[in-house]
């Protein structure tokens, strides 16, 4: 059943992907509404997949795939929400293809590190701060490229057709 999850929101990841890609490379328009709504349910599938790969009854499985993929989850919800009032078309198809990597990876190879978070809360505020913290430095990441991707295009002085979903 995990696999399925896992296969839904990575098909939901790329349904998202496939709605802003013609919408960055023509000056149509990107449906807005049918991203959020695609993102939204594969994020929640991968919250799902990412509770049962996470938590179990041993303990957590904080292996590097689960962990990456619990980074992913977190940097696309950031950035969906941020969809809404900024337009970030340029980067949603870079964050959206990672989760799903990262999400197909964590589900079909098999890992395990299994931890017991609850007997030492200042490892699980550790762990918690150092997640936020990557996700956010990871977020800043693609928001210099985005700016360094800005500057060369000006650099080069191109007269570029305005396209109204590229950042300016």
């Amino acid at each position: 059943m995990d696999n399925l999850f896992a296969v839904a929101a990575a098909i939901l990841y790329s349904l998202a992907i496939a709605t802003i890609v013609p919408g960055l490379l023509h000056q149509t328009g990107i449906r807005t509404k049918t991203v959020f709504i695609s993102a939204a349910i594969a994020l929640t599938f991968h919250a799902w997949l990412l509770s049962d790969l996470i938590l179990n009854g041993s303990g957590q499985n904080l292996s590097i795939l689960n962990v990456a993929s619990l980074i992913s989850f977190i940097i696309s919800v950031v950035m969906s929400f941020a969809m809404l009032k900024t337009r970030l078309w340029f980067l949603l198809p870079v964050v959206y293809s990672f989760a799903a990597i990262n999400l197909l990876a964590a589900a079909f190879l098999p890992s395990t590190f299994i931890t017991h978070l609850e007997h030492d809360p200042k490892l699980l505020i550790h762990i918690s701060l150092a997640l936020f913290s990557y996700s956010t430095l990871t977020i800043g990441a693609l928001y210099a490229i985005q700016l360094a991707w800005l500057d060369h295009k000006l650099k080069a002085k191109k007269a570029l057709v305005m396209n109204p979903n590229l950042p300016r």
